[in-house]
């Protein structure tokens, strides 16, 4: 592997393989004299970095797989190498026997001539292989280092960040540590300073990669997700798949940021959620182009991630699974409500006027759905002197200004007041409660409006709003109520269930928004927006 092939496998790491390459050598000149200790320290993503750290010392190899860090009889080294390698993680040889059995079987020397534990005894093959043979070059990679402070004796680990110059072969070997933890970490349980003197490592510090690096590194997964969402749908275009994660990558970054460090773990959860996160288009539900509906139908996967997914509560292939689970479950009951609110007329206007009851003014409900308006209108007043029963549409048509609107008519000390204004909307504030009685009286004013339209033939000999003020009182809409209540999914009980009667008033609240409720207003040919009161973009 060139340097250009290692900086290009490794995104926002550029600068710190080319740093690498200039202390151990790359491919042009891989026996160039190097340091005698490298401690490469990076608190966010410590795995990523060892790769890194691997890719460069094999690139500055003549030959690659030179070393391992499993057992020595799994070890394989080139006849011609002449730089040899090590890679060591001190969890896989915990005591010294097993970590100078490791590191002379990848230099291809006989480990069998270690007369016991002692630093000393490993030494001297290092030294006889290396000493007068200025073609040869060792490179000894340790990563977790950090955890052989805690496995390995002091004497032992110390004397390592030291080991070309107790050999007598400076630039010929070299060890290089990658570990969570700085150099200044490194004491020694005497409490003693960092190490110093002719073994001080040379401290490559890395850290945090940006956002743009972050999605380059996931970028690389796009292949092998495509793979898999390809066996389960075959007839959707790779380049419309791939602008959706892309823009599905930019969202899990700024969702995971703030939480997860670790670009291993991000590209755990990433690559997790979007397997539910795009079912809706390999089921075929939602079109590849639909960047929105996949966001708005996807938001909880992203929190239900970093609630279970990351503390390994679920483990990976599990939280799959059931997140798969419930979004088909999801679009289900979706089509199935979707198919049933367009048939229903009654419970479509209970959920057009519990909205209405949560977000308008009780104050202004005299102006908006009072029917009888003698006393207000002098239009209500028929050519014959007798009082039509007449309603405004809405009120909103001829209410006043709001305070908003003539806070921005006033100047620049209305624009504050104007933001200020802005603030108490009851949209911003979220909908809030209401007693049964004035659901039913907005339910009768909406349905007596537009009831007529949706009247059947039978119903039509009848006077239509006698009709409606009949069905507006009728057992089925106080069903109908229980029925949504219960169900949850438009409207919410806040009184408890046990209180009948005796106490305070039945209280609701609504439990759609505003473009679900336009969806279902539109159905029944209702105006939503003549009704509403003070409503923003």
């Amino acid at each position: 592997m060139t340097r250009d092939a290692v900086k290009k496998r490794h995104p926002g790491r550029e600068d710190a393989a080319d740093t690498l390459f200039d202390l151990i050598g790359d491919e042009m000149q891989p026996l160039q004299p190097s340091p005698t200790a490298i401690h490469v320290h990076d608190a966010n993503s410590p795995s990523a970095t060892y790769r890194l750290v691997r890719d460069v010392v094999r690139s500055s190899s003549l030959s690659e797989g030179l070393g391992t860090t499993a057992a020595p009889s799994t070890s394989t080294v080139a006849a011609d190498a002449l730089v040899s390698t090590a890679f060591i993680d001190p969890l896989l040889t915990p005591s010294p026997k097993l970590l100078f059995t490791a590191i002379l079987s990848s230099f291809g020397l006989d480990s069998r001539s270690l007369a016991d534990d002692s630093i000393d005894s490993f030494i001297d093959p290092i030294q006889t292989h290396f000493r007068g043979q200025p073609s040869r070059k060792g490179i000894i990679v340790v990563q977790r280092a950090e955890r052989m402070r805690d496995i390995w004796p002091e004497h032992v680990w110390e004397p390592l960040y030291s080991l070309a110059e107790q050999a007598l072969i400076p630039g010929q070997l070299t060890l290089i540590t990658v570990s969570s933890l700085s150099i200044d970490h490194f004491r020694t349980s005497r409490g003693a300073a960092p190490i110093t003197g002719p073994g001080t490592p040379i401290s490559i510090t890395l850290g945090r990669l940006k956002k743009q690096d972050v999605l380059r590194v996931l970028e690389r997964d796009f292949d092998r997700l495509w793979l898999d969402f390809r066996k389960r749908r075959d007839d959707v275009d790779e380049r419309g798949v791939k602008r959706v994660y892309d823009n599905f990558t930019s969202i899990a970054y700024d969702a995971f940021a703030s939480d997860v460090r670790d670009i291993d773990e991000i590209r755990l959860l990433s690559a997790c959620v979007w397997h539910p996160f795009i079912e809706p288009v390999a089921s075929g539900a939602v079109a590849a182009s639909a960047i929105q509906p996949l966001v708005s139908q996807s938001s909880h996967l992203f929190r239900d991630a970093l609630a279970r997914l990351f503390p390994r509560i679920l483990s990976p292939l599990e939280w799959v699974q059931t997140m798969l689970r419930q979004q088909k479950g999801l679009a289900i009951r979706e089509k199935s409500r979707t198919s049933e609110a367009s048939l229903a007329l009654v419970p479509s206007f209970i959920v057009l006027a519990s909205f209405l009851a949560s977000f308008n003014p009780s104050r202004l409900d005299v102006r908006y759905f009072l029917r009888d308006e003698a006393s207000l209108l002098p239009s209500a007043i028929g050519p014959d002197g007798e009082e039509e029963k007449v309603r405004k549409r809405g009120g909103a048509l001829k209410r006043k200004p709001t305070s908003r609107k003539r806070a921005r008519i006033d100047g620049a000390i209305g624009a504050d007041a104007a933001a200020k204004q802005d603030l108490k909307r009851q949209q911003l504030l979220g909908p809030r409660p209401f007693p049964q009685e004035r659901l039913l009286a907005i339910f009768q004013a909406l349905i007596t409006e537009a009831g007529p339209e949706h009247t059947t033939t039978s119903a039509r000999a009848q006077d239509m709003t006698r009709y409606w003020e009949h069905q507006a009182k009728a057992v089925s809409t106080y069903r109908a109520i229980e029925a949504l209540c219960r169900e949850g999914r438009f409207l919410v009980r806040i009184s408890p269930w046990e209180r009948i009667d005796g106490g305070a008033p039945m209280s609701l609240r609504t439990n759609v928004g505003y473009e679900e409720v336009k969806q279902i207003a539109d159905r029944v040919d209702f105006d939503l927006d003549e009704w509403l009161w003070d409503w923003g973009p």
